[in-house]
């Protein structure tokens, strides 16, 4: 029985405080103010437990420190005091799991908070062959919709677990951090490492008319070869590691960072990312990646022409990488030509633009650990979503700039890399 446990009743510290100033103070005014502030917070947290009350209510009884004829008010506010503390300690936060889907979103809002409309969401799914039912380690259920609607408000804006867990997303923060980490790493396994980090032979049957397209807004024609894409690198930030520190520090950006090195067209598809790697200039990356020796010569091989990225000045010139020429010694001609690439060039920084802007969660560096939270996996991705939105919604800033549509989702979706195409270098991501 609990009549024989009076020391339960300092469960609570709220509860042990008060009974102090019930037996040393003879007004009770502030007390019960302070009592009925926390029964209304109380009883919007959580559901009454009959269990508590009466292991409160007794004890209190028991020594001597409250008389029900005539405190009655009192013992309530005791009772919910330790109630709260105690319902807390058995459900976690307070959190009672509840279902939500898309219509749990607004639709005027849906947009703003999931970067995809409702039916844009469902298309996204059905594309990408969504499972329908997801069970995380702990044994935490959610329906594909669930999971899917989730994962998108999370990338479109950085929020604590808790916070979400307030909005619709009514589940413990640990049971959304694993649907988080599991649907982030099926959607690389599944989709964003294939079309992304296998190689550039895909696209084969779309460079001509991407090199027509960087021609006729440029002014400029090589009948040996042409520009197609652009090439540069880019740093995304994460928290300080544990360890290796000195490898991911970069003294020019004062933060500790990942890097990549991305490929993007003039219908503002990234065609190809490499990496991620530690801190390294640009052309160190376009070395290591084997983009002009091998990826792009066997891209030549199988159209039977040489197609060039164009990159900024640090990258070495050569068969398959243009930059700019020198003012110094440039003639009339060749700064005309650097106006107008470079002009062309700005759209690779549109492009990194726009992944941040879209899915703003991978600017959140707290969160961003390495060998914990993969920051490397959620910017792939990232990029990866960037590319289904733009081919559900008819483009971007960069296809209006160069007047070149992007592919059908459903093409892109199902693009693959050529029988016998050169395979990229590193092309697994690490636990990072």
């Amino acid at each position: 029985m609990y009549i024989l446990q009076p020391k339960c009743v300092t469960r609570s510290p709220f509860a042990k405080s008060f009974l102090k100033k019930r037996l040393t103070r003879p007004s009770f005014t502030s007390a019960r103010a302070q009592i009925h502030a926390r029964e209304k917070r109380a009883m919007t947290r959580s559901t009454p437990s009959t269990d508590v009350m009466l292991r409160c209510l007794t004890a209190a009884m028991v020594v001597g420190a409250l008389r029900p004829g005539r405190d009655l008010d009192l013992i309530a506010g005791a009772f919910l005091a330790a109630r709260t503390e105690d319902e807390a300690r058995l459900v976690g936060l307070g959190i009672t799991r509840t279902a939500w889907s898309l219509d749990s979103v607004k639709e005027q809002q849906c947009r703003a908070r999931l970067r995809f409309d409702r039916d844009g969401v469902l298309e996204l799914m059905a594309a990408l062959d969504f499972p329908a039912e997801w069970t995380t380690p702990s044994g935490s259920r959610f329906t594909g919709e669930e999971a899917m609607t989730f994962y998108l408000r999370r990338m479109a804006f950085p929020n604590s677990l808790l916070n979400l867990s307030n909005e619709e997303w009514k589940a413990q923060p640990s049971a959304l951090s694993e649907v988080f980490t599991m649907v982030g790493k099926w959607m690389y396994e599944h989709h964003t490492y294939r079309l992304l980090q296998t190689g550039i032979s895909k696209w084969s049957e779309r460079v001509e008319e991407y090199r027509d397209k960087v021609s006729d807004l440029t002014g400029f024609r090589n009948e040996r070869f042409g520009i197609f894409a652009f090439v540069d690198g880019t740093a995304r930030e994460i928290s300080r590691p544990g360890r290796f520190q000195r490898a991911f520090y970069s003294g020019h950006k004062r933060h500790h960072i990942v890097q990549f090195l991305s490929v993007t067209a003039p219908d503002g598809m990234i065609l190809f990312t490499y990496g991620p790697t530690g801190v390294h200039n640009d052309n160190w990356l376009l070395n290591e990646s084997q983009l002009a020796t091998r990826l792009l010569p066997d891209l030549e091989r199988i159209k039977g022409s040489r197609y060039v990225i164009y990159g900024d000045p640090i990258f070495g010139r050569s068969m398959y990488v243009q930059r700019g020429f020198g003012r110094v010694e440039a003639s009339d001609e060749e700064l005309a030509w650097n106006e107008g690439m470079n002009a062309a060039r700005v759209t690779e920084e549109w492009c990194f633009g726009r992944v941040a802007q879209l899915w703003q969660f991978i600017d959140f560096s707290k969160t961003h650990r390495l060998h914990s939270t993969s920051p490397a996996r959620t910017y792939l991705n990232a990029q990866f979503l960037t590319n289904c939105h733009n081919c559900m919604y008819g483009g971007n800033q960069i296809s209006q700039y160069f007047e070149c549509p992007p592919p059908s989702l459903h093409d892109y979706l199902n693009m693959d890399e050529l029988p016998g195409a050169a395979a990229a270098p590193h092309a697994a991501v690490p636990d990072m």
